[in-house]
């Protein structure tokens, strides 16, 4: 396997954001859709972000440290989101009750890295545009790095949602997980969008894991994925 390309972004944010980003007060870029338009399943850890402020220039650059992506099925997810992440997204109240009912798809960013930057990249605005993808190299990076959340019922019934990374799997066939220096197969469940199996019982218990904790999963071969446990709390 190759080394992972990168891919860079730009993203128009609103003020006071541009001056929450550059003195450290934001430090997680937030975007809650109701289709799954970028930067929803193209934005990966190593990426870079130019910011852009909403009719204005370039303000600064950075460096993709984590990614969060999740589908919403209820607006009491999004009150959980708030109530966790807000402090770092400096969001005000009316920005999550705004989203509360519309939201179906959640990307949120974790930067690090900060430069000012008024350096502008070579791209073609679009009209009400607000998040751009420079490079096709993303795609070359889609199967190799990805993360997950876990919900309530991994736990119970063995499973692993991948609903938002679905175009990073194989389209066919059962998908080999490698943990703890084993081995084994989960069958790939698209219709459902879920990797299952009665290994991820063990496993989840094993690293004591709860609901909103994380699975990343990194590429080492067709269809064999190496999985580590992401804490978050």
């Amino acid at each position: 396997m190759g080394a992972i390309a990168m891919a860079r972004h730009v993203a128009i944010i609103q003020p006071p954001y541009d001056r929450m980003i550059l003195d450290g007060r934001k430090r997680i870029e937030s975007r809650l859709t109701k289709s799954p338009r970028p930067p929803y399943g193209r934005v990966t850890p190593g990426d870079t972000i130019h910011f852009k402020r909403s009719g204005g220039s370039f303000v600064a650059v950075a460096r993709v440290r984590r990614v969060l992506m999740m589908e919403i099925e209820s607006p009491s997810e999004i009150d959980r989101l708030a109530k966790r992440y807000n402090r770092w997204i400096g969001a005000p109240p009316t920005y999550w009750t705004d989203k509360r009912l519309g939201t179906r798809y959640v990307t949120l960013i974790w930067f690090d890295r900060v430069e000012p930057s008024t350096q502008r990249p070579d791209y073609t605005a679009q009209h009400m545009a607000a998040w751009y993808v420079l490079s096709d190299d993303a795609a070359e990076t889609c199967d190799d790095v990805f993360e997950v959340e876990l919900t309530r019922g991994c736990f119970s019934q063995g499973y692993v949602r991948v609903g938002g990374v679905m175009d990073r799997l194989p389209r066919r066939g059962d998908v080999t997980v490698e943990m703890d220096g084993g081995r084994a197969t989960v069958r790939y469940d698209r219709g459902k969008r879920m990797l299952r199996g009665g290994v991820w019982k063990a496993w989840l218990g094993r690293h004591r894991l709860r609901a909103t904790d994380r699975v990343r999963f990194t590429r080492v071969d067709r269809g064999v994925y190496r999985v580590e446990p992401i804490r978050m709390r």
